[in-house]
């Protein structure tokens, strides 16, 4: 079985001489299905997001000066062929959904992670 996650190695998966495989994203590899409709659902939750943040006191207007400019610049179609050619998904999201999703992940890896035993370094 072959898992591949990013498309920038897709090009040297030639599936015609797999047996099986799967996929995290589903333009890479329209005819390979996703993990999720293979029915793997442990990872629904194994994605990264990439925000961007100011420092506390920050005006407002500029905050939302840079995050109008931010969410204008991840929506353009050279962007977001760009991310798309490397398996990154371009959402360019407010800081307000951005700040939910980052929410709802850590509600959900929190007791994963505490019953883990894990602790980070100081």
């Amino acid at each position: 079985m072959v898992i591949e996650y990013l498309i920038l190695p897709c090009p040297r998966v030639n599936l015609n001489r797999m047996n099986e495989g799967l996929c995290f994203w589903p333009a890479a590899l329209p005819d390979v299905p996703t993990l999720h409709e293979a029915g793997v659902k442990a990872f629904d939750h194994a994605n990264a997001a990439y925000g961007a943040y100011v420092p506390a006191g920050t005006p407002p207007d500029a905050v939302r000066r840079l995050e109008s400019a931010l969410i204008a610049a991840m929506r353009a179609p050279q962007v977001k062929e760009t991310l798309g050619r490397a398996g990154l998904g371009a959402t360019g999201l407010p800081g307000k959904e951005l700040r939910r999703v980052l929410d709802e992940e850590r509600r959900f890896w929190r007791p994963i992670v505490q019953a883990s035993g894990f602790r980070g370094e100081d």
